[in-house]
């Protein structure tokens, strides 16, 4: 393997971005030649990205929209590892002359509608000819099984201090962290507010947090006082206020809000979509109610309220020993660096 590129078309910072960075710091810390090579720059500001992957030391470039500069920036005998449909496309379609070794890995749990749902009908059709990587069991059924199915991962480095569980199970709100968009429903979020206040003593009422932004940012915040709206934030400057994070959109694969919720020692209480049931064991180390039950996802925050501090800081703890034997760099990247071996052979 003469390099390993991480390849995507990206115009802002979500889940496949900081999955990108993870893998790109994992792989950079074994030793394995890798660098980050974006499809191109949508807008005169630097993307989010680019700043965390200078800081981590790790090369990263733009092909400006050109096929030449692409060719150009990635050596021949290279594995390209792409993420998104854009990139998968983009990166198969160009490896056939046998200029590099392609590797897609599909992150949509929601294949869209319209000309979205085309792009990703065509990204996962096309990579049955390749052996592509889907972070969920869903994505992985509608590509036949082919490939492998690698979860999402988080890094665990930056929370050394929870090891001495000094702060977990101390966070006191309930929290909703996304985008503001119709498919992660936030709104039934927001309704939860009045369901748990009417059930709670006065004294004990719940403050619900909402972190994000989108186009539903305006409409809801106007209709829902009760909530407080945080807007678009560095989520790592305020994980430690929060006590239990909520997931209550339509479709999922496995959301790295959830795995980096947990990796903090925040049990998830999420509806039972996508890979979450397989990650959240119900009362251990979070809740999983079924899809669009908010009266039942009422009743477990409420039983999370009136929790003893240690009940606590035991499920803080379930969550994030979940992280740390399945779901983190250390339990799942040495899977796909075997993976890379394979293909390179």
């Amino acid at each position: 393997m003469k390099a390993i590129v991480l390849f995507l078309d990206s115009r802002g910072m979500g889940g496949i971005e900081t999955h990108v960075l993870n893998l790109a710091k994992a792989l950079a810390e074994r030793s394995l030649p890798v660098k980050v090579v974006f499809w191109k720059n949508y807008d005169d500001s630097e993307h989010p990205l680019w700043r965390d992957l200078k800081q981590a030391d790790i090369p990263v470039y733009s092909a400006q929209g050109k096929i030449r500069q692409l060719f150009r920036l990635i050596p021949q005998g290279s594995l390209v590892h792409s993420h998104g449909y854009k990139g998968n496309l983009i990166n198969k379609m160009f490896s056939l002359p046998g200029k590099w070794k392609a590797l897609p890995t599909h992150h949509n749990g929601d294949t869209g509608s319209g000309r979205l749902k085309c792009y990703v009908q065509a990204d996962e059709l096309t990579s049955r000819w390749f052996s592509p990587l889907s972070v969920s069991a869903e994505i992985h059924q509608r590509l036949s099984h082919r490939g492998l199915l690698i979860p999402n991962f988080v890094d665990l480095k930056s929370q050394e201090s929870l090891f001495k569980h000094q702060r977990m199970g101390s966070g006191e709100q309930i929290a909703f962290v996304g985008r503001l968009s119709p498919e992660k429903s936030p709104e039934t979020f927001c309704q939860l507010a009045n369901r748990l206040n009417d059930s709670m003593a006065s004294e004990s009422r719940a403050k619900l947090h909402l972190y994000g932004d989108g186009a539903l940012y305006n409409p809801l915040s106007e209709r829902y006082q009760q909530v407080i709206f945080h807007g678009q934030q560095i989520m790592s400057e305020h994980w430690h206020k929060i006590g239990v994070l909520c997931i209550t959109s339509e479709y999922e694969g496995l959301p790295l809000a959830a795995l980096e919720a947990m990796s903090q020692g925040i049990p998830v209480c999420s509806f039972a979509i996508g890979d979450l049931p397989a990650l959240i064991e119900h009362g251990k180390n979070g809740w999983v109610v079924p899809a669009g039950d908010i009266e039942a996802m009422s009743c477990c925050l409420d039983q999370w309220l009136r929790m003893t501090p240690q009940k606590r800081q035991q499920m803080a703890l379930n969550a994030y020993q979940t992280i740390q034997h399945h779901y983190s760099v250390q339990a799942v990247v040495p899977r796909i660096i075997e993976h890379y071996l394979h293909l390179a052979a």
